[in-house]
């Protein structure tokens, strides 16, 4: 019959495995070296069944051949074999070919307890269980098919371990994958370190990923490999590394200067150290590659303003003032336009796209613009207005620059 490839699924997207669905008729030697004749004929008579995916008729053949056993021969291994562990593997791999898990784990656990060392009702009995939802019992079932195989499969204790961190047994998976790693070494396979990765975060971990981390993002390809990468970065920024996430974030951008996330990253690694020239370049540069969100087209406007430099904050702000008024991005706005000495300007940007009524803010910016422009009347009755609102050494500032602004009248008029 050859061998039957049974897919098992979990994890979405991160586990696929499969698992080797043995023929009765095609049971390891050992197995069968006692099978009674009887148990024998019938075996291939289900097995050629099987072969043309008749699996319901094996199994009702298999069924009625337990059931013909007399009343005397249920309870024990008789010489006709009518149960046989191989008779009740068979009868369970029929099940599971049809997807009849609750009564393929019968039959398979009767073939386990007849031979608590046949691999291959172990293994079924496992993919079964799994089914089922059983992680936990699936786990021990594949472990213990594992320890007895003459020749350790190294798929079996992965299953084991896969079965095990479903289960929600998070550090006996990682025992498990950390014993698969160290018995296979030369055979480690992606998915055994990408699982162990997933366990150990489960399990609060995550400075043991590292090592299992960097393997991964230097050996994977494509968008695997990216994920990997950016994954590592975030544990490295998790686990307060700051100099090492840097360098490592500056290290991608060197290999792969056109991926946008890096410079990203490196953006707000700088901004983390107060680097504002540094973050500036990089979201600038991201920029080049990608169209900046809203957040990051203020954030631009931010670091120009911050470094000293208003005259390329103002049309960003402008931009976005137009797309919609932001209390914040307004008074960024009057406070660049200020730096370069347009105060007529900042005036009538206030004007035209202040709410109304003016914020306390905003209405001490106005304020401030009017005494810079020499309009002392107005400036003092707005600071009196402001001030009314205001406490503590606000209001005293307030009423200071109400004062003066007084004392700058009366002055012209006296000149005058």
């Amino acid at each position: 019959m050859g061998r039957q490839r049974v897919v098992l699924t979990g994890l979405a997207a991160i586990l696929v495995f499969a698992l080797g669905l043995a023929s009765p008729a095609l049971s390891a030697g050992k197995e069968q070296s006692d099978l009674p004749a009887a148990a024998q004929v019938i075996l291939a008579k289900a097995g050629a069944l099987l072969e043309n995916k008749e699996y319901a008729q094996a199994a009702q053949m298999i069924a009625e051949f337990q059931k013909s056993a007399p009343p005397q021969e249920q309870q024990k291994e008789s010489d006709k074999g009518w149960f046989h562990a191989e008779v009740h593997h068979a009868l369970g791999v029929c099940y599971l070919f049809q997807e009849r898990y609750n009564e393929a784990v019968r039959a398979l656990q009767a073939a386990v307890d007849r031979n608590p060392r046949h691999q291959g009702a172990l293994l079924n009995l496992g993919k079964a269980s799994y089914e089922l939802g059983n992680h936990d019992k699936a786990a021990g079932c594949f472990l213990a098919a594992y320890e007895c195989g003459e020749e350790k499969n190294p798929e079996h204790l992965y299953f084991a371990a896969v079965a095990q961190m479903l289960a929600g047994q998070d550090r006996q998976a990682i025992a498990l994958f950390e014993r698969l790693l160290a018995e296979h070494h030369g055979k480690i396979q992606p998915e055994w370190r990408e699982n162990l990765v997933h366990a150990l975060l489960a399990a609060g971990e995550n400075r043991r990923t590292l090592p299992h981390l960097e393997t991964l993002s230097e050996t994977s390809q494509g968008t695997k490999q990216r994920q990997w990468q950016e994954l590592l970065l975030h544990q490295y920024l998790q686990l307060d590394m700051g100099d090492k996430a840097l360098a490592y974030a500056e290290g991608l951008s060197a290999r792969a200067p056109t991926e946008v996330l890096w410079w990203r990253a490196l953006t707000h690694l700088h901004l983390q150290h107060n680097r504002y020239k540094e973050a500036l370049t990089c979201l600038l540069v991201a920029g080049y590659l990608d169209t900046l969100t809203t957040e990051e087209q203020r954030l631009v406007a931010d670091l120009y303003l911050q470094l000293g430099v208003p005259r390329q904050a103002v049309p960003l702000y402008k931009g976005m003032i137009a797309a919609g008024v932001n209390h914040q991005l307004l008074a960024n706005l009057l406070v660049a336009l200020r730096q370069m000495g347009r105060t007529e300007e900042a005036l009538e940007a206030l004007d035209k796209f202040a709410p109304s009524p003016l914020s306390a803010e905003l209405a001490m910016q106005k304020a401030d613009l009017l005494f810079s422009l020499g309009r002392y009347q107005e400036a003092a009755s707005l600071y009196d207005q402001t001030a009314a609102s205001a406490g503590g050494k606000q209001r005293q500032r307030l009423q200071q620059m109400a004062a003066s602004a007084r004392a700058l009248l009366e002055e012209r008029r006296g000149d005058g």
